[in-house]
């Protein structure tokens, strides 16, 4: 009670409402055990984030709602043949793309694509169908020099898009309009760093960005603001991390993998920097990995990464 004293319920005085991601209200089963508790069991049907509203006699219960996450069903990769989605076709015209690069999927599922060679970033919706594009080539503020080559996006939408030039790492608003160019602090040479992948991560709401050619990175808040910086690894170290930084992602702990591409292997870090994991490619020669670049990580933090010849899932990692 409100003087902190333990009071007895029944179960009549128990409610328990699961929230689903579209606002839906569902009721929970309640069973009494013994010594005064009880049991609440609901099975959800949507993956995602869900929300356990629990009141007392009418009354909210201390820190309600809480919050839950419903991961998606563990996929079996080997059984996955034939692509569940085409899109568009080679071309110029809006929808068609001319050496897709990087891909991300927003909050709505809207799925953004680089078109490296068209110069323009793609925003289709869940189903393929185009909505809308921005960017051109040249190198003035909203262009892209060598074309789009990373891209992700904030929980407000918000789209961090690096060039394939390796010089810069760009913002723009939901609609796709120019913000701004984001900015190394003065101690920093940015004409030396080489800019290659960028992720938004969630738990930390960061946008990380690799450096391949002096193996940092970058991090920045959800504003595009530089927060800090951390090395992977040292060249006169042998600590077996010599190749160039590549493709960057993001796993359910919030630790940071990224690729090492003439190294053939992945690399797990902390949010500060620390080294928790080297994953060295488990690939016969007949299957050997070329150069990782891009990766991401699925609901079951499976490693999924690109070569240059083909995409390939390195199973997830448990301590």
């Amino acid at each position: 009670d409100r003087k902190g004293r333990p009071i007895e319920c029944e179960t009549s005085d128990l409610r328990v409402q699961i929230e689903s991601l579209d606002g839906t209200l569902n009721e929970a089963e309640i069973n009494a055990q013994n010594g005064g508790k009880h049991n609440v069991s609901y099975t959800p049907s949507i993956p995602g984030k869900h929300l356990i509203h629990i009141t007392i006699r009418g009354c909210s219960m201390n820190e309600s709602p809480f919050a839950v996450h419903v991961p998606f069903a563990t996929r079996d990769y080997k059984n996955m043949t034939q692509p569940q989605l085409v899109i568009g076709g080679p071309g110029e015209k809006a929808g068609e793309l001319k050496g897709a690069r990087g891909v991300t999927v927003d909050k709505d599922n809207r799925i953004v694509v680089c078109d490296r060679n068209n110069f323009r970033v793609q925003i289709f919706d869940s189903l393929g169908e185009f909505l809308f594009a921005f960017g051109n080539k040249g190198s003035s503020c909203g262009e892209f020099p060598g074309g789009p080559l990373g891209v992700a996006v904030s929980n407000d939408g918000k789209f961090f898009v690096s060039d394939w030039s390796g010089r810069t790492v760009q913002m723009f608003d939901a609609k796709g309009k120019f913000v701004k160019r984001l900015k190394l602090p003065e101690d920093e040479d940015e004409k030396c760093a080489k800019f290659s992948y960028v992720v938004f991560g969630q738990k930390e709401q960061q946008v990380y960005i690799t450096d391949c050619q002096n193996r940092k990175i970058y991090v920045f808040d959800s504003n595009g603001e530089y927060l800090s910086h951390f090395q992977v690894g040292c060249p006169d170290e042998d600590d077996g991390l010599r190749s160039k930084l590549r493709g960057v992602a993001i796993n359910r702990k919030g630790e940071i993998v990224t690729s090492l591409v003439n190294d053939g292997a992945l690399q797990v870090l902390s949010t500060d920097g620390k080294p928790l994991r080297h994953i060295s490619l488990p690939f016969s020669k007949s299957d050997k990995v070329f150069a990782p670049g891009a990766i991401t990580v699925d609901s079951n933090d499976n490693m999924l990464m690109a070569d240059e010849l083909e995409l390939k899932k390195v199973p997830s990692l448990r301590e």
